[in-house]
């Protein structure tokens, strides 16, 4: 089945025989614009509001971002909800003992290329004072 393009004003499909007119920009818009209601808060939308698609079904962005998380089992009122349990959950199964061996481990490769680090400047700096100074003509 072919797509009927939207309307550029209130971004409905554009069914046949519906009063279009074409814009400058060459999209086309219905002469008088039905009217757009959210299923979430009832309100109409209106054109240049940032809406999203629900198939056909269209919602004001807010509303859409509150239905998702309402069926994600978190709270619509915190956006975070989600994450800070699934943080706590794998909190709460780390072994702190694995955790401590761990920070020592890296604290020791941290010393080890500190001091590395430092050998090269001092291996570098020598091998200045040993070269006999040239310069490119």
């Amino acid at each position: 089945m072919a797509e009927f393009p939207r309307c550029a004003m209130c971004r409905v499909e554009i069914k046949p025989g519906r009063r279009v007119m074409f814009r400058n920009d060459g999209r086309v818009a219905h002469v008088d614009c039905p009217e757009v209601t959210c299923p979430v808060c009832t309100r109409q939308i209106f054109p240049g509001e940032p809406i999203r698609r629900n198939g056909e079904e269209m919602l004001h962005g807010n509303c859409w971002l509150k239905r998702q998380r309402a069926m994600a089992g978190g709270s619509a009122a915190s956006p975070w909800t989600i994450v800070f349990q699934q943080r706590a959950q794998r909190r709460a199964s780390i072994d702190p003992a694995a955790v401590s061996r761990i920070r020592a481990a890296v604290r020791e490769v941290w010393a080890e290329a500190r001091a590395l680090r430092r050998f090269a400047r001092v291996v570098c700096w020598s091998s200045r004072a040993l070269r006999p100074e040239s310069r490119f003509v």
